[in-house]
């Protein structure tokens, strides 16, 4: 019985010595990981060459891109400030292009049509221009690259007194400053 306890623990002995030796999966993936530095700044094929080339230019758009930041008015509905379900991808594509470029400035013009007073229109113009702001400030757009201004129903698109017309002249414009205009990339 002594010599059958003494082999079992001599066992479990060799096992637990055998496994205290094999590598780790973390060891093994901080030495592939050491090995691919070394690859990378030794210029290898996984080198810095290699690399730049599979990277997208960061300022080169795709079409579609392109085409949203090229819609640089949004359109609202008749007495309202919230934006449409349309208006989040155009946002989202003039967000990228902000927070791409720090330096570039946009002015979010408010406008409203030509039913209701004037200040009534002023102020829709406004809430209508802060909307399209908080929308670019949750993108993560800086607060600096922004401003908010309202025309109200003082500068119309559209002349008439048409539902079209109407329509055409409930918007916030998006203009760049800085002479920069995101179809300008």
């Amino acid at each position: 019985m002594t010599s059958n306890t003494f082999a079992l623990t001599a066992l479990a002995a060799s096992f637990a010595l055998l496994a205290g030796c094999a590598s780790t999966p973390n060891e093994t993936a901080s030495a592939d990981n050491d090995a691919m530095a070394q690859n990378y700044a030794a210029g290898g094929p996984q080198g810095q060459a290699q690399a730049d080339n599979d990277l997208p230019d960061p300022r080169a758009l795709s079409n579609e891109q392109q085409a949203l930041l090229d819609r640089t008015r949004l359109l609202f509905d008749f007495d309202r400030a919230g934006l449409r379900p349309e208006h989040q991808a155009i946002i989202e594509a003039h967000a990228r292009h902000l927070l791409a470029n720090p330096e570039v400035q946009i002015t979010l013009e408010g406008h409203a049509d030509e039913r209701g007073t004037r200040e009534y229109n002023l102020a829709l113009g406004e809430r209508r221009a802060i909307t399209v702001e908080d929308a670019l400030l949750m993108q993560g757009v800086p607060r600096k690259q922004l401003r908010t201004t309202s025309l109200g129903e003082e500068d119309p698109v559209v002349n008439g007194q048409s539902e079209r017309s109407y329509q055409e002249n409930r918007r916030v414009e998006l203009k760049y400053q800085n002479g920069m205009h995101a179809s300008a990339y």
